[in-house]
């Protein structure tokens, strides 16, 4: 009988939450984020020329999950391709290549780097990221890897402030993480030596 109260009082706990639910968007305002946070990525530098392409799944991404540090009748929607996209478009990672301009599908002026999100999860405040990213031209593939990032919650940054700390915070750590990934990636380019051929 204790068992079954148990379960009903849980229950309606469940239905009470979702009941009144509020869905809070990470990606909304990540342009202003990366606007009033630029220079501060450090990323490194590449002479490639490249179009990039998010694949489906990528650029549909969606991944939500509930904190009670941060109100659990909200519920953050991380829409991981949007903020990647919006990363590739800041003025950190345009100023990092010789060019990175985004794929129109009518054919390819040099480089093609694709990008397809593996995994992602949002575990103790921490971003985890898993991605496979590729370099191709004329048809081939000459780069491929596996990328595994993890952005962090540095010292003072609230995940108990409110919303907008909240949202702050979560831009902040997955930011960190793409920026991570790129700084990688460029390395990686430059030491194959992706970089010193012209397409």
């Amino acid at each position: 009988m204790k068992l079954f109260l148990k379960f009903m009082v849980l229950g309606a706990l469940v239905s009470l939450f979702a009941g009144c639910s509020t869905y809070r968007y990470a990606a909304k305002d990540y342009d202003r984020y990366l606007a009033d946070s630029s220079g501060n990525a450090k990323l490194q530098k590449t002479t490639v020329e490249a179009d990039y392409l998010l694949t489906k799944e990528t650029a549909g991404h969606r991944y939500t999950f509930r904190s009670f540090a941060a109100g659990y009748e909200n519920v953050w929607v991380v829409e991981f391709g949007k903020m990647l996209e919006s990363s590739l478009q800041s003025q950190d990672a345009q100023e990092s290549f010789w060019r990175l301009t985004k794929h129109t599908g009518s054919g390819t002026n040099g480089y093609l780097i694709v990008f397809d999100l593996k995994k992602y999860r949002f575990v103790d405040y921490e971003a985890r990221v898993t991605i496979h990213l590729s370099v191709r031209a004329k048809g081939k593939i000459l780069f491929d890897k596996d990328y595994h990032t993890v952005g962090k919650t540095l010292a003072g940054e609230k995940f108990m402030g409110g919303v907008l700390a909240t949202k702050n915070a979560i831009q902040a750590l997955n930011k960190r993480a793409i920026d991570e990934l790129m700084n990688e990636f460029i390395n990686d380019i430059n030491k194959n030596g992706i970089a010193d051929v012209r397409l």
